[in-house]
């Protein structure tokens, strides 16, 4: 009996944290790992398609050169280490998921690490995801209309 009445609280607490099912989890899995290619790669097009188009909207409104600025990849040589998950709001189909990763550039045989954080951003229940970093998911002056999950208390 004491027994039950320890695991059925951690059961319950457990259930809720998993807040993707399987098949969400395994899209928004695919989708990251090729947005970060992009990212890494240089792959410009592909990294401009995975990007929430509110974020596209604002830096293009902002002139050709602010949008350049914002999606030009440095042609330095970096790596992208994994990204990891550090939190997860769901509200109805809309899912955000905010990562943490850092970005290891090489000069001069040496090492510069660089955290950056960016949101990953469902709209239907899991099955697409967009992107947006962090600092323009913030700013309340990109897409003002996007509820932000990941801020609330």
């Amino acid at each position: 009996m004491k027994f039950i009445t320890v695991f059925i609280p951690i059961l319950i607490v457990f259930l809720f944290a998993c807040t993707l099912n399987s098949e969400q989890e395994a899209e928004l899995n695919e989708s990251t790992q090729s947005y970060l290619a992009a990212r890494q790669n240089g792959a410009i097009l592909m990294y401009v398609s995975k990007t929430h188009p509110e974020v596209i909207r604002f830096y293009k409104s902002l002139g050709d050169s602010s949008f350049i600025k914002k999606f030009e990849l440095s042609p330095t040589e970096f790596s992208i280490n994994d990204a990891s998950i550090e939190q997860i709001k769901k509200s109805n189909s809309e899912i955000h998921v905010l990562y943490t990763s850092q970005s290891v550039e090489h000069m001069f045989s040496s090492e510069v690490k660089d955290t950056f954080k960016f949101v990953a951003i469902s709209s239907d229940d899991g099955q697409q995801w967009l992107y947006m970093d962090y600092e323009d998911y913030v700013n309340k002056l990109i897409a003002p209309s996007l509820e932000r999950l990941l801020l609330e208390k």
